[in-house]
């Protein structure tokens, strides 16, 4: 009878699938003990001895509640939770447990402490990968449960936001997960991304906890990089774990990835006794960071310093106020508790004021190498669109893509969308208002740099530039600015002749960095297709050529005595319908 009843529909060994009554067997009466049977070979290498752990179904090594970093009482309510889930409080075995956050916060980690909890293995199975077996739904969903059964474990299943997904095949699987959670009747955790509504799938009654794994704050980053770091050789003192912590958003698995790239990055450095050190961190903590944005926006590395840029001693003074902000923010955001007195706005926003080649783009270049940041260009003229509705739809895919880069984003051509809203007149008037109030909202919200660039201030809002951290001015050089930039743009292995005469060319060129810039390599091209080292004669063709590009008049008064390098000769007339590039000098020579 007892053999019977082990045999029956509803019993485990049948409903689980361990054992097979086949129905067309030969037999020698109705009873099921006259069947043929047939034993799932899992259970029969378990039975044997043999039972092994596929690539996709490892045991996880259980850690305790000590090593998962979580809010104080998120994570006392966690435990309590699991405590009265162990005390049977809910009057039946079956439970489910699902953990919902971004990749690397945490959630298998949790998944592995609940069931050490409860003095039980965890089995992980990853979804995605069940997914793309090629398998049918019930073969790839099948053994995994019957394992865990087999090894009392409970089961994880990993990315499970996977089969929810609108696919044919991941459909499937999901039907084949639910039938396998409804026969089991056990613990089931799941992690993902995407939180499963699972009312009307599972078994009625079944106790259903699910919960957000939120990314760690700054405290708690502090406490994932000391534990990460324990164990391996480090020169990293207090503020170093606290500019880090601050500077780089990260969550618990990038963490521990950028520990571990930082050590290989330590050991096979030359003439080192393989100790890690902060830069070696914050350049592996940029790696692991979201690298998404750059299918969106111009990644830029940082190649400047502080004394690359030429300002006046105040507003290369607010740079380095910009860098002390940011690099301070988690001393006062954190240590000193202003995080708790401000929902928005713990970024930092900033306004680069003046004309093109004034040095806006290589102050940010400036700010980022010296924070040890990624550097984003994003031009606000290709994000804004006609069409309503779409300049939000292309500003909330930079910002999302954004929020785990910790990058600096810097916003060229911004009166593009930051001019001065105007009265509302008609519908476009109301839409391209919200576009401006919707970026201000997306800026507030994330908590790393931000910066715009406009040519024009008097064009932005004054409410917009209210919001401001920092506005900067870059004023056009004087003379002794440009003489500072002319001494720095030529590298030091460029061959110039002793006639080069730099101080006349900022004396008579008012031209921007950029520019300046601009007219140096040009020279050394037409110098390198003469053969010869640079010459004034190379300089001086070069200033034509940025003065057409610029469509500046060629005045006679600035060229001085090398005019007559760049007065345009018979074979060389003026384009037709073009404005005139020479016109009459203040000393009344005749110029076509």
């Amino acid at each position: 009878q007892h053999l019977r009843s082990l045999l029956m529909g509803e019993s485990s060994l049948v409903r689980l699938g361990y054992v097979s009554i086949a129905d067309d067997s030969p037999t020698h009466g109705n009873g099921v003990l006259n069947k043929a049977l047939s034993i799932d070979r899992g259970l029969l290498d378990f039975l044997l001895g043999q039972a092994d752990w596929d690539q996709q179904q490892q045991p996880a090594v259980a850690p305790s509640w000590e090593a998962v970093v979580l809010e104080k009482s998120f994570k006392a309510g966690l435990v309590s939770a699991i405590m009265r889930l162990d005390r049977d409080d809910f009057g039946r075995t079956d439970a489910i447990i699902q953990l919902v956050g971004e990749a690397g916060s945490g959630k298998k980690l949790i998944a592995g402490a609940i069931c050490r909890q409860l003095q039980r293995t965890v089995m992980i199975v990853d979804a995605e990968a069940l997914a793309a077996a090629d398998t049918s739904p019930s073969d790839s969903v099948t053994p995994a449960f019957r394992k865990a059964l087999l090894h009392n474990s409970v089961i994880c299943l990993d990315n499970f936001h996977t089969l929810l997904q609108d696919e044919a095949r991941n459909k499937a699987l999901l039907a084949a997960v639910v039938m396998a959670i409804n026969n089991r009747r056990d613990l089931t955790i799941l992690t993902g991304e995407m939180m499963w509504r699972a009312e009307g799938h599972i078994n009625d009654g079944v106790p259903m906890l699910t919960l957000s794994v939120q990314a760690p704050d700054y405290q708690q980053r502090r406490l994932l990089w000391e534990s990460h770091l324990k164990g391996h050789r480090n020169s990293l003192t207090d503020d170093d774990i606290r500019v880090l912590s601050g500077r780089f958003r990260l969550r618990g698995g990038q963490i521990r990835k950028a520990v571990d790239t930082a050590r290989n990055t330590s050991l096979f450095r030359q003439e080192s006794d393989g100790a890690i050190t902060l830069d070696d961190l914050s350049a592996a903590s940029r790696l692991h960071s979201n690298q998404r944005l750059s299918a969106l926006a111009q990644k830029i590395e940082p190649s400047y310093q502080l004394d690359d840029i030429v300002l006046p001693a105040d507003h290369k003074a607010q740079l380095e106020e910009i860098r002390s902000y940011f690099a301070n923010m988690s001393l006062v955001y954190g240590d000193w508790g202003f995080q708790s007195k401000t929902n928005l706005g713990k970024g930092l926003n900033a306004l680069f004021v003046g004309a093109s080649g004034t040095g806006k783009t290589m102050a940010a270049d400036v700010i980022a190498g010296q924070l040890g940041l990624d550097l984003y260009k994003i031009d606000l003229s290709t994000i804004v669109s006609k069409y309503i509705g779409e300049t939000e739809k292309n500003l909330d895919r930079i910002f999302r893509e954004a929020h785990d880069s910790n990058a600096i984003l810097f916003f060229d051509e911004a009166d593009a969308l930051f001019g001065k809203r105007s009265e509302v007149k008609d519908s476009h008037d109301r839409y391209a208002n919200i576009e401006t109030s919707y970026l201000l909202q997306k800026m507030e919200e994330y908590q790393g740099i931000v910066v715009l660039a406009t040519n024009f201030r008097k064009n932005m809002d004054d409410a917009f530039v209210r919001r401001m951290h920092f506005v900067i001015e870059f004023p056009v050089p004087e003379e002794l600015d440009r003489l500072q930039i002319w001494h720095r743009v030529f590298p030091q292995d460029a061959p110039c002749r002793e006639s080069v005469d730099i101080g006349f060319m900022a004396k008579q060129f008012k031209l921007p960095g950029g520019n300046i810039k601009n007219v140096a390599v040009t020279s050394a091209f037409l110098a390198a297709q003469d053969g010869e080292a640079i010459d004034m004669r190379h300089l001086i063709l070069a200033t034509r050529r940025e003065y057409q590009k610029m469509g500046k008049l060629l005045i006679e008064s600035e060229f001085g005595p090398y005019f007559e390098l760049v007065r345009p000769g018979p074979a060389e007339p003026p384009s037709s319908g073009q404005p005139p590039l020479y016109s009459q000098t203040q000393t009344g020579s005749r110029e076509k």
